[in-house]
């Protein structure tokens, strides 16, 4: 869980709200799933009786319009999974705006945050305290969405890998996911910014249908 302590300022990529600011991350481990290594298969979830883990620290936030939620939905995408890859794709593409890997970062994607009203992707820093990624991101927003975006488009897997949207550091399983909503949300948050998020000409085939419905939609 996350709460928004303090609000310091905020910027806008066309009608996606990006804000930073303070909060409280609420970390709380019930359990872990033992797999097999051979082969993936699980063996199995084991619960966990510990008490959350609680900080403090620097976080940056995109507040995704109505519309876009709309928009995804109406294309028949997952509006949580699509929500969740973009977040996971976001921080996948940090080590190419700071000087952090992504497991120095946390996020967190929901499609509704009481404090919002709204649906939400945060990117917070993992160490309390804060140590700077969230600024910088705040500063290159679009390139983070362009970065995140780009990430999906080059990977060739059909749903999803650790390659573009899995991480390990995943609480819940990596579930929900959806690529393909993932891309046509980061592309319809960055439609109206100064340059084109994707040459659609480089793109596959289902890639390029997902360009092309972002940029018809009003």
């Amino acid at each position: 869980d996350i709460q928004i302590i303090e609000f310091e300022k905020y910027k806008y990529i066309g009608k996606t709200k990006v804000c930073i600011g303070r909060i409280k991350v609420i970390d709380h481990v019930t359990g872990y799933e033992k797999v097999l290594n051979a082969n993936g298969r699980s063996l199995g979830q084991i619960d966990l009786d510990v008490p959350p883990t609680i900080f403090e620290t620097d976080s940056v936030w995109l507040q995704i319009p109505r519309s876009i939620c709309e928009n995804t939905i109406e294309q028949g995408h997952d509006w949580m999974g699509s929500l969740h890859a973009a977040e996971h794709a976001a921080i996948s593409s940090m080590p190419l705006l700071v000087l952090a890997d992504r497991n120095d970062v946390g996020g967190l994607a929901t499609p509704y945050h009481p404090q919002i009203q709204s649906a939400c992707i945060f990117i917070y820093d993992g160490v309390p305290g804060g140590a700077g990624f969230s600024l910088r991101v705040f500063e290159q927003p679009v390139r983070l969405i362009h970065s995140a975006a780009a990430i999906i488009q080059r990977c060739i897997c059909d749903t999803g890998c650790p390659a573009c949207i899995h991480s390990s550091k995943c609480g819940s399983g990596n579930q929900p996911m959806d690529k393909y909503g993932a891309l046509l949300l980061l592309t319809l948050i960055s439609r109206s910014s100064e340059r084109a998020l994707v040459q659609p000409t480089f793109l596959k085939k289902r890639h390029r249908a997902i360009f092309s419905q972002a940029q018809k939609s009003p």
